[in-house]
């Protein structure tokens, strides 16, 4: 019994949008079901889209490249001079 009230107070406590109405004691049983449902969903979508996130990256990385050339310092430090 000690987790659900301690899962209860972190539903009513926490800032994440959705779990205060799940661990709010005044609302109806139906809505606070509704709410898990909705926030079960939502994690499960957002899961569902970073899977997908990481195979495209997978299949397709993107590489960046850069080509590096050698400059004297001395050519930088003319243009600093009339500062």
């Amino acid at each position: 019994m000690k987790v659900f009230k301690d899962l209860v107070c972190f539903c009513k406590s926490t800032t994440i949008h959705g779990f205060q109405y799940v661990g709010e004691e005044t609302l109806r049983l139906g809505a606070r079901i509704a709410w898990l449902t909705l926030i079960l969903i939502s994690f499960t979508l957002a899961g569902f889209l970073i899977r997908l996130a990481f195979e495209d990256w997978g299949a397709n990385p993107i590489i960046t490249t850069i080509e590096s050339t050698a400059f004297p310092v001395e050519e930088v430090l003319k243009y600093f001079e009339h500062y």
